[in-house]
């Protein structure tokens, strides 16, 4: 069985151990803190403004650009950190 299933035979299940939310200027993601077994992953549940979003001119789109790369490199550092830092982790990091 893989991490998404779950069945009565013991076999590893996904459980949402903690949610992020990382913000850069204007822009947030909310990502979930998922553990299968042994296994960490990420998973975006949010992103304000979407994350496809070019913005209306060039200005906007160089501002989302910015902010884009701002919030990858936040959960990056928040990635890296053992759980139970995190929380301090983010407070500082959003306070920038």
């Amino acid at each position: 069985a893989t991490c998404r299933d779950s069945d009565a035979g013991g076999q590893p299940s996904t459980t949402t151990i903690s949610t992020i939310a990382v913000q850069a200027g204007d822009s947030q993601i909310v990502v979930a803190v998922l553990k299968c077994g042994e296994l960490v992953h990420l998973q975006l549940t949010e992103a304000q403004p979407n994350l496809l979003e070019i913005g209306n001119n060039q200005d906007e789109t160089k501002k989302l650009l910015e902010e884009h790369e701002q919030l990858l490199a936040r959960l990056k550092v928040i990635s890296t950190v053992p759980m139970q830092n995190k929380n301090v982790l983010i407070l500082k990091l959003n306070s920038l």
